[in-house]
């Protein structure tokens, strides 16, 4: 791999996507668990937030899906713990976006 290869790798826009891909997919796997979306539920609001022209938490599309609740979600958290940074936990809920 060559330096600028690597470099280009590295860039804080690259890293933040994929740190929001890791937690998008750790609090996909917590909603499955809690049984809060199904399987097929999950891959069809992955689709469309594939598809939107302005980007959105995997959360904000299943809120719009009408697939999940904020009581539904909140009650599952004071159950069990989702696994997330606290950072990436407030930009998968909305209140942070990924830059900040």
């Amino acid at each position: 791999m060559t330096a600028r290869a690597s470099a280009r790798q590295h860039t804080p826009a690259a890293e933040a996507k994929t740190q929001t891909r890791c937690s998008s997919d750790i609090l996909a796997d917590f909603l499955v668990k809690h049984s809060l979306v199904s399987v097929k539920q999950l891959q069809y609001a992955r689709r469309v937030q594939g598809k939107l022209a302005s980007p959105k938490t995997l959360l904000q599309v299943l809120y719009d899906l009408e697939y999940l609740s904020e009581d539904g979600l909140r009650a599952a958290m004071q159950k069990d713990r989702v696994g997330l940074r606290v950072g990436d936990l407030l930009v998968e809920l909305g209140y942070l976006r990924g830059e900040d």
